[in-house]
């Protein structure tokens, strides 16, 4: 299993870089979920991981800006990089990549509440 993808410094590229004002550490990205009745919903990116059990497929899991849910799809890019989500359409197959991504986390069902109100917090900050 892959630790979870991000991007620090905000360049694309993964290394290690100086800590400065401008450097996006700490910062989340967000992207525009389209909904099937059209509407749009702003999610904070948490991250893109792979799940050792599930060969080929890579993972997103977003945190919704208007309620503490966290989203988790399926995730791939177009030849432009832009990416696209589908939903994971087995239980079994979700119920790994659930529990891979609070493995990513090292955490516990316990503690998402507390994580989601932190993430949470941050936002209102901005």
């Amino acid at each position: 299993m892959d630790e979870l993808k991000t991007n620090t410094c905000g360049c694309g590229h993964d290394h290690e870089h100086e800590h400065g004002e401008d450097c996006g550490c700490g910062e989340h990205a967000t992207m525009m979920l389209q909904l099937d009745d059209g509407s749009e919903l702003k999610c904070t990116v948490l991250g893109i991981f792979d799940v050792e059990e599930i060969e080929g497929k890579e993972y997103i899991a977003l945190l919704r800006e208007d309620n503490d849910e966290v989203l988790i799809y399926e995730y791939s890019e177009d030849e432009n990089e832009e990416p696209i989500l589908a939903n994971i359409e087995s239980d079994d197959d979700y119920d790994k990549v659930q529990s891979a991504f609070m493995t990513l986390l090292d955490i516990d069902e316990e503690d998402i509440e507390e994580l989601e109100d932190e993430l949470l917090d941050d936002l209102d900050k901005e």
